[in-house]
């Protein structure tokens, strides 16, 4: 006999399916920064304009490091992570686990 609960999987697709969503949303942001920050064309004319251009980096970088998705992700990530860790203790065990 297994001890294969139907329940207990659909609740934790039902909490992490949310969360991937999230992940791809911010995966989706982060490489919308990436290439902003690789699209330079040529290199700046003048040290104004170099100036200018990393100054607009920084500016974007510090922008996305406060982004209110990225900060709230991380957050439930470690809470995500923490609660996988508890529910692997609990079904770690069964056969049709291993």
């Amino acid at each position: 006999m297994l001890d294969y609960n139907n329940y207990f999987y659909l609740i934790r697709f039902q909490r992490l399916d949310p969360f991937l969503a999230t992940c791809r949303s911010v995966a989706r942001y982060l490489v919308t920064v990436i290439q902003e920050l690789t699209a330079v064309d040529q290199v700046p004319a003048s040290v104004k304009e170099a100036s200018h251009l990393v100054e607009h980096h920084e500016n974007l970088l510090k922008a996305t490091f406060e982004d209110s998705r990225i900060l709230r992700l991380q957050q439930e990530g470690d809470a995500m992570l923490q609660s996988l860790e508890r529910e692997q203790v609990n079904i770690g065990h069964t056969d049709d686990y291993k």
